[in-house]
């Protein structure tokens, strides 16, 4: 189990549990819509009422189309279905002003007042979103797939096929010959069993007879690893039909003709030796040795 500690800037109004809002809140784009259109009616000297008649008119044709639209796409884009059109509301009201303050001042200055109420908005649009730079702990657990396979005598000796005429039942393939087969067939482009497995997993392999042979296992952790070994059908034969141990050239000499190097070498080669026979002797078996 792995924790990475990691940080990201995020939106958090964007983000449950705040993400979600009742189809209420968007009456608020046309409440402000609404507001605006006022201020254009009393902005005017004349024709008051012919203006409010078709602006009115006009407004509210948007803001059913809106209202419908926004409940439509609420799931979709969440809280932008909100804060857009209160922005367009509110930019379309800046622009108003804008024609209103040349009238009475340089254009430049009106200008400048536009951009203000720009930057006020655009201010207020940001606070409301939440921004927030967060701070979180990612925990990462790996499975891993582990295979045992049986080396025993009972697998490597042992034939489930009857021959067929005039077959010599030596050339039947034993137990241990079948999964050797099975591991090293490639299955289309998918590829072996083993590669298939490690696309999805870190695998061990282990091998048992009557022990559980902890010494010599293997632990790949991709592909890439695995296809640098490049196991053929011999080095599966090798492992999982383990076969005793070479003696070593001076375990078959003389004690008494050792000098003392060579004695000393001779204590050493036992020591690698005995364990390596005597772990292939009881994988080999299926009884399981005594507790010491």
């Amino acid at each position: 189990m792995n924790t990475v500690k990691e940080s990201e800037f995020t939106w958090r109004r964007l983000h449950d549990p705040l993400v979600e809002f009742s189809d209420w809140a968007v009456l608020a784009p046309v409440g402000l819509a609404l507001v605006v259109m006022l201020l254009v009616v009393l902005f005017q000297r004349e024709q008051r009422a012919k203006t409010l008649l078709w602006s009115s008119l006009f407004v509210g044709i948007l803001c059913l189309a809106y209202i419908a639209l926004a409940i439509t796409l609420k799931s979709m884009f969440t809280w932008w279905v909100i804060l857009v059109p209160c922005l367009a509301v509110a930019l379309f009201y800046v622009g108003m002003m804008y024609f209103k303050d040349c009238q009475t001042i340089h254009p430049a200055w009106a200008v400048f007042l536009g951009v203000l109420r720009c930057a006020v908005y655009a201010a207020l649009a940001l606070v409301f979103l939440l921004p927030a730079w967060q701070t979180y702990e990612a925990t990462f657990d790996r499975s891993k797939t582990i295979l045992l396979f049986d080396v025993s005598d009972s697998m490597i000796k042992g034939v489930d096929d009857l021959p067929d005429e005039d077959q010599d039942p030596k050339t039947l393939p034993s137990r241990q010959d079948k999964i050797i087969a099975w591991l090293t067939a490639p299955a289309g482009d998918k590829g072996t069993v083993i590669e298939q497995m490690l696309r999805k997993s870190p695998l061990s392999i282990y091998r048992f007879g009557g022990t559980l042979d902890d010494r010599n296992v293997l632990h790949i952790d991709n592909l890439g690893e695995w296809r640098k070994k490049n196991w053929t059908k011999d080095d599966w034969t090798r492992f999982l039909k383990p076969e005793p141990p070479a003696m070593p050239e001076i375990l078959k000499k003389e004690e008494k003709d050792l000098t003392e190097d060579e004695k000393k070498k001779l204590d050493d080669e036992q020591k690698r030796h005995s364990p390596r026979l005597s772990m292939c002797r009881t994988l080999r078996s299926s009884r399981v040795p005594p507790k010491r």
